[in-house]
């Protein structure tokens, strides 16, 4: 996981909640570069598909998800 992903709490997994393959790492990678070739038109169309996939996600067969915050130490502490 990328600092970036580490620091927006993103996850990128299969429907299942699996980790994605090299395969799977792969074509999102050379999907994301058409994506982004086409003015980003890969990007932006999560605002256009119901399940808020956008190119690379659709074509790998992956999600990227939201992970939820981890506690805080005043929480942990209270329990």
């Amino acid at each position: 996981m990328t600092l970036g992903m580490q620091a927006w709490r993103l996850r990128v997994q299969t429907p299942d909640g699996y980790s994605i393959t090299w395969l799977q790492s792969a074509l999102r990678c050379l999907t994301a570069w058409v994506s982004l070739a086409v003015f980003g038109l890969g990007y932006w169309w999560v605002l256009f598909d119901g399940e808020r996939r956008s190119w690379p996600d659709i074509v790998s067969g992956t999600r990227t998800v939201v992970q939820p915050k981890p506690a805080s130490r005043k929480d942990k502490a209270k329990q």
